[in-house]
């Protein structure tokens, strides 16, 4: 995870977790809450300064298992962590951090834009078990691909981080929209289960959280004739694909295949236009 420390990229909490670490310099990086460096090099790759440290913490075994997934319905974020002890957690005053971060985000990698409550974690004997949920409204710029949800087991005291885990989109079907023909960016409108309300242009695909019944409605395009009826429904299964076809026709331009125009062999031409509007052809 990235902590930036300057606007509009830092936050409150995001700052008080960087401070906890005793940070004096940039950038600076921990590894397990325990081996840390500080500082760059001007030029090339931190690579061989830091291997040693994720050799070293790669080499140390978990005392615990965590999963994670989650769902969005509207700008309402639903997370569950699962977390099992699968060795005698000897740490203590630990706890569950919950990072919300972008991907990309101001060319960072996992840039954590936002904290969500902490939660005490008070198992220490193998196979025990907890699920631990967070709902959250995000900010609509967060709910895109780019979204990463972040959940760390860490001793408030050493400040080791025992597991960690990136939560999964917990998709239910998938939704293909495509526009024929290829080429044509076509507007158009997605409404399905829970208040889904989407648009878009052209070719995409969609991974949805919801199964059931599906909506389009394809708009217009200049120049061009709409699909007839201007929407259709579809359903999809739990882990089903459908697609929607929205096919343009009369088109500004058409296929020539007789006479000169349909020749295919090697040809030359040149377009000269008014581009600057002033009369003359540029």
């Amino acid at each position: 995870m990235t902590f930036y420390g300057n606007a509009p990229y830092s936050f409150p909490e995001g700052l008080q977790r960087v401070s906890w670490y005793g940070f004096n310099g940039t950038p600076s990086v921990m590894f397990d809450g325990l081996l840390s460096h500080i500082g760059g090099q001007a030029s090339g790759s931190m690579f061989a300064s830091y291997l040693p440290s994720v050799v070293t913490r790669e080499a140390e075994p978990s005392p615990l298992i965590m999963d994670a997934n989650f769902v969005i319905l509207g700008n309402e974020v639903s997370l569950m962590v699962s977390v099992t002890v699968d060795m005698p957690v000897t740490t203590a005053n630990n706890q569950i951090h919950f990072f919300v971060a972008r991907e990309g985000y101001h060319s960072q990698t996992n840039l954590v834009v936002d904290m969500l409550e902490s939660e005490p974690l008070t198992l220490t004997t193998p196979g025990q078990n907890v699920l631990v949920q967070r709902t959250f409204m995000a900010d609509p710029d967060w709910i895109d691909e780019d979204l990463r949800l972040i959940a760390v087991a860490q001793s408030q005291a050493s400040k080791e981080i025992l597991q960690a885990t990136l939560a999964v989109a917990d998709y239910a079907a998938t939704v293909v929209v495509d526009c024929e023909p290829d080429g044509v960016l076509a507007p158009w409108r997605l409404q399905g289960p829970e208040g889904l309300d989407t648009t878009g242009f052209g070719d995409k695909t969609l991974n949805v959280f919801f199964a059931g019944d599906y909506t389009i409605t394809w708009q217009e395009v200049p120049l061009w004739t709409p699909p007839a009826g201007g929407s259709e429904s579809q359903t999809v299964l739990e882990d089903g694909t459908i697609t929607f076809v929205g096919q343009y026709t009369d088109g500004p331009f058409a296929t020539v295949t007789a006479g000169p125009l349909g020749n295919t062999d090697s040809t030359y031409g040149a377009s000269v236009v008014d581009f600057d509007g002033d009369g003359d052809l540029d």
